[in-house]
């Protein structure tokens, strides 16, 4: 590559040097003139004595403004001390995400699809658009103090009205806990490019206050009953429209029969929803009560628990009919798998035609809900997986249940359950309220 010293600017007494070079450069058969800036601040430029920038033109009048320009930019950045040389937010978010994805796809331990979409949304549909250009070295506490207030605008810039309207399940009003996860995720990108010494600054230690923490909610008993009988309706399970020219898809057919499963073995044991997943034939036990009723427990292995704790939970009679009756549909092969379908001791209970697990009903879920007519709950929050197990745990907390004895079923603590699942009102507790109360 052949360059010349066409020009200098900015002659500087203190040093007896100019502090801008202009250099021309042959590329691609084609000339280009570069700036070469002598700054005072090496350690804001990689260590370097002289910072290059393309001044993209081949024009020397031009590129005298645009480097006199860039020298005022510069002497701005020195005086904040904010590094000038270095990646961009945005490159640091595809070298994250790249390898989030290439771990996934190895199914490395630690890596799901649930949190590859949310780093998707969080730091790709949000954290890159409010940082722009901005270099990863120069992410300030200021940028976290202000992401709240960006955040929370987002939605109603008018130029996102059609986008908005095309997504159905995007909330215009992010609460605080969405902010805080929002948060903790570019935090945790920042932790990974120190790691990968793509980061030489400190990351700011900002806090977020997202306030008072509520009671998740949970489906009152009438969307319950809604949920559970439309399910099992022939309108859910064996749809005449919507489903393509050759009528209803056997491999649909067969998901919408999961799900309905899935949502009462959720809503009948209190198992997280990814732990119901992950559960194969060989981790469910029948057994029965004194009453003759039929019950099953479910095995749920450390690795599988948020918790990291094995435990065995027990689905009511309701959650283990749902169960057997999959499995015998399965045995009979109803829908007509070439090989016969998943039903031995190994296979996952929830699982594509192939066997693999699924990794989530999210989609299949929302249409669920949205049309047994149970989407929000009374204040307007759309409901999702986690609200059967909530909803589980506030049944059981309303007809009385020990709640230690509840805590170890649904693997978590009696603090937990009552900061965060306990929606049962006094009226749930007349008996117990009253007791010792004379006549």
């Amino acid at each position: 590559m052949k360059q010349q010293t066409i020009d200098h600017l900015n002659f500087d007494d203190s040093i007896g040097a100019y502090r801008i070079a202009l250099v021309e450069r042959e590329q691609n058969d084609r000339s280009v003139i570069y700036a070469r800036f002598r700054i005072d601040k090496p350690e804001l430029s990689k260590g370097n004595k002289y910072h290059w920038v393309s001044m993209k033109t081949d024009d020397p009048e031009i590129a005298g403004h645009r480097a006199s320009e860039e020298w005022g930019r510069l002497l701005s950045l020195q005086e904040q001390n904010r590094v000038f040389r270095g990646l961009k937010v945005s490159e640091v978010i595809d070298k994250f995400m790249a390898e989030y994805q290439e771990r996934l796809d190895y199914s490395l331990a630690g890596y799901s699809i649930h949190m590859l979409r949310g780093y998707r949304k969080s730091l790709i549909r949000y954290w890159r658009n409010y940082l722009e250009e901005e270099l990863i070295d120069n992410v300030s506490y200021e940028h976290f103090e202000g992401y709240e207030l960006w955040r929370r605008r987002y939605w109603r810039d008018p130029k996102r009205k059609r986008e908005l309207a095309r997504k159905r399940t995007i909330k215009k009003k992010p609460s605080h806990r969405t902010i805080a996860w929002e948060i903790g995720n570019f935090k945790r990108l920042m932790r990974w490019a120190k790691d990968q010494k793509l980061c030489s600054s400190e990351i700011p230690n900002f806090k977020y206050n997202e306030g008072p923490k509520n009671s998740r909610a949970a489906f009152t008993l009438e969307q319950w009953e809604s949920l559970t009988k439309y399910s099992r309706s022939n309108d859910w399970l064996q749809p005449n429209s919507g489903l393509g020219r050759n009528g209803s898809d056997r491999r649909l057919l067969r998901h919408r029969a999961m799900l309905t499963v899935w949502v009462l073995l959720l809503g009948h044991s209190g198992l997280r929803p990814g732990e119901a997943l992950k559960i194969r034939w060989q981790d469910v036990r029948w057994g029965e009560t004194k009453f003759g009723l039929e019950i099953a427990y479910v095995s749920v292995s450390a690795t599988h628990s948020k918790v990291k704790k094995r435990r065995q939970s027990l689905v009511n009679p309701s959650g283990a009919q749902a169960l057997k009756d999959l499995l015998e549909s399965r045995e009979a092969n109803i829908f007509a798998l070439p090989k016969g379908d998943f039903s031995k001791r190994k296979d996952f209970v929830f699982c594509d035609t192939d066997g693999s697990a699924f990794s989530d009903f999210r989609e299949g879920f929302n249409k669920l809900i949205y049309e047994a007519d149970v989407e929000t709950d009374n204040d307007g929050h759309k409901h999702v997986p986690y609200t059967c197990r909530h909803t589980y745990i506030t049944f059981r907390l309303t007809e009385g249940t020990d709640v230690y004895m509840l805590a170890k079923q649904c693997g978590t603590s009696v603090e937990m359950i009552h900061k965060y699942y306990d929606d049962t009102m006094p009226s749930d507790h007349i008996e117990e309220l009253i007791k010792g109360i004379s006549q």
